[in-house]
């Protein structure tokens, strides 16, 4: 499979449109591949984005949410999918000007079957859209680390390392992305965000074919920083012994008073590194064959990835917190027994004696 950049566009006429036949270009992720930074640009580059024949659908509140500084997550599920489910698809990808998706879910084969059944919809004979599919990869141990991470903070895992190593499986999934992809037709484009993390904008704006510079961050950062051993510690017992929603929000704490705190690769075993080295050398030998040379994964050897784990050694329970990260925490709980306390105040007595057992 080649990636091929810079592909050809509709060409404005002179009444406002455009002469060639729809293109629809899909970003399916995948996760923890620099979506947010993607998204977030794309939402703040919309009218860059039309003046140049292509339409990024997305509501004004998601807008003006990136702007203030929040992540985005891409116009799938907050905007597209909606019109998917209830049958009107067309009014997005019909007509004749460019239109890009983007959602980490397309991933998922049932949700990319979806988004097909839809652009089969609109496959007549004078106006059948040129589908373009690009996909994010990234070298399994980092990933692995930062998608660990992920479900720790956001969907409230407690799990170890060690058996999330076991469980990894990305490129096996990205193997059945890219044969369900090929089967339907589309052109598929794989970067690997491991080579390309520093220029990550310029490559997807390179795949839309736009001038360098057309998508913009916005000016206030966006922040999705990964967490110190300490910190990923911390949250994962929260996740056993507290309820999720309520203890996520020590992760949102964390990482929107400390952006720049420097993360850490989570601690694994010497065996579980040892049978996660073995499996991925296996599997990814099947899925680099899909992929550009340039862009294929590297294993790192067992040494390598115990240098990357470092010096707290792999049986370490010592776990330390710096001022700023004991004063965010003390905040945290201060304000976490407020929202408690007036929310116990809001009650009627008889529940409030009960609430407070």
């Amino acid at each position: 499979m080649r990636t091929r950049l810079f592909p050809r566009l509709g060409v404005a006429s002179e009444d406002g449109g455009h002469s060639s036949i729809s293109d629809v270009f899909v970003h399916a992720g995948h996760p923890k591949t620099g979506s947010s930074a993607i998204q977030s640009a794309l939402a703040n580059s919309t009218d860059e984005l039309l003046a140049l024949g292509i339409r990024y659908p997305i509501n004004s509140s998601e807008q003006d949410r990136v702007k203030a500084g929040a992540m985005s997550t891409g116009n799938w599920r907050s905007d597209v999918r909606k019109l998917s489910g209830s049958g009107r698809i067309e009014k997005l990808l019909g007509g004749s000007s460019a239109v890009l998706i983007s959602g980490e879910t397309l991933f998922n084969l049932g949700e990319l079957r979806e988004l097909s059944a839809s652009i089969e919809r609109l496959n007549r004979a004078d106006a059948r859209p040129h589908v373009r599919v690009l996909c994010y990869v990234r070298d399994p141990f980092e990933h692995a680390a930062s998608q660990y991470q992920q479900t720790i903070k956001t969907w409230g895992q407690a799990s170890a390392f060690d058996d999330y190593l076991a469980t990894y499986q990305f490129p096996k999934r990205v193997r059945k992305f890219l044969e369900s992809t090929s089967e339907r037709g589309y052109e598929v484009s794989v970067l690997n965000y491991s080579r390309q993390r520093k220029v990550l904008l310029h490559t997807f704006e390179s795949w839309l074919g736009v001038p360098d510079g057309t998508l913009q961050p916005p000016e206030n950062k966006v922040v999705n920083r990964s967490l110190t051993r300490s910190e990923l510690e911390l949250q994962r017992l929260c996740n056993v012994h507290a309820d999720g929603d309520w203890a996520q929000l020590l992760t949102d704490k964390l990482i929107h008073t400390l952006p720049d705190q420097r993360p850490e690769v989570p601690v694994a075993s010497r065996e579980a590194v040892a049978a996660f080295v073995a499996r991925m050398r296996a599997e990814t030998e099947q899925t680099n064959a899909l992929l550009p040379v340039s862009e294929q994964y590297r294993v790192e050897s067992e040494d390598e990835i115990l240098q990357r784990i470092g010096s707290q050694g792999e049986d370490s329970a010592q776990f330390s917190f710096s001022a700023d990260q004991l004063a965010t925490l003390v905040e945290w709980i201060a304000e976490t027994q407020n929202r408690h306390s007036r929310w116990t105040l809001s009650l009627p007595f008889w529940k409030r004696r009960k609430a407070s057992r």
